[in-house]
């Protein structure tokens, strides 16, 4: 017959053993969507898929820079021989090649037509002077010559013999006056301190001034005064005046001799 209405809910009896799983239900409809649930663990990585179809080319990207010069490689084979190019402009003379060795000579051609006269060809060398041709007969005497120049005079000849004394010449005219009595005078300053000195020799009566001269006495050198007189004064007397010039006042002398003589009259 047909089920009867449910009854009332029993209480829940134990729990029994779990039975066989039934049949797969057909899917029941879509629940609302529970709450987002915690970030669960990330998984093991699954096997690597299989590859998958080329995708289409990208569009072509922007040149890169130019790469650095690879290593040069290997000569290929030569290629086969091109078209021979246009005739190039005619190149510089090669350098003079060595002579080529002289070839045979060949036949004796025909004469030539008479050239023209050429130049007169400069003179040849002197030939050697022929023999001697006869003598011609002696020609007529021809007019005189001029005077030749004045010849080399003769060597000295040997000395003559003394000839006869002559006879005694007359007598010369007076010749000047001699001089005698030759005697020195002299005069001195006396040591001393005086800068300017003067001092005059005196010849003794009687007799003149021949020559002079003076001596210093403690001036050192010959450059220690100035020589201001040095001469004769009259026809009797020698002056001499020093004037020292070193540095200080030194003592010194002035010397002064006269040359006297007596002239003859």
């Amino acid at each position: 017959g047909t089920n009867g209405a449910d009854g009332a809910q029993g209480p829940a009896g134990p729990q029994g053993p779990a039975g066989n799983d039934g049949a797969q239900g057909p899917a029941g409809p879509q629940g609302p969507a529970g709450a987002v649930g915690p970030q669960g663990p990330a998984g093991n990585d699954g096997a690597q898929g299989p590859a998958g179809a080329n995708g289409a080319d990208g569009a072509q990207g922007p040149a890169g820079p130019i790469g650095p010069q690879g290593p040069a490689g290997a000569n290929g084979n030569d290629g086969a021989q091109g078209p021979a190019g246009p005739q190039g402009p005619a190149g510089n003379d090669g350098a003079q090649g060595p002579a080529g060795a002289n070839g045979n000579d060949g036949a004796q051609g025909p004469a030539g037509p008479q050239g023209p006269q050429g130049p007169a060809g400069n003179d040849g060398a002197q030939g050697p002077a022929g023999a001697n041709g006869n003598d011609g007969a002696q020609g007529p005497a021809g007019p005189a010559g001029p005077a030749g120049p004045q010849g080399i005079a003769g060597a000295t000849g040997p000395q003559g013999v003394a000839g006869p004394q002559g006879p005694v010449g007359l007598t010369g005219a007076q010749g000047a006056p001699g001089v005698s009595g030759y005697a020195l005078a002299n005069g001195t300053s006396g040591s001393n301190t005086t800068s300017d000195k003067t001092v005059t020799a005196t010849c003794a009566a009687g007799k003149s001034i021949l020559g002079g001269g003076f001596a210093t006495v403690g001036l050192g050198t010959t450059s220690g005064g100035t020589v201001y007189q040095n001469g004769p004064s009259s026809a009797t007397a020698w002056t001499v005046r020093v004037r020292e010039n070193q540095t200080g006042s030194p003592t010194w002398t002035l010397n002064v001799t006269a040359i006297c003589v007596t002239a003859l009259p």
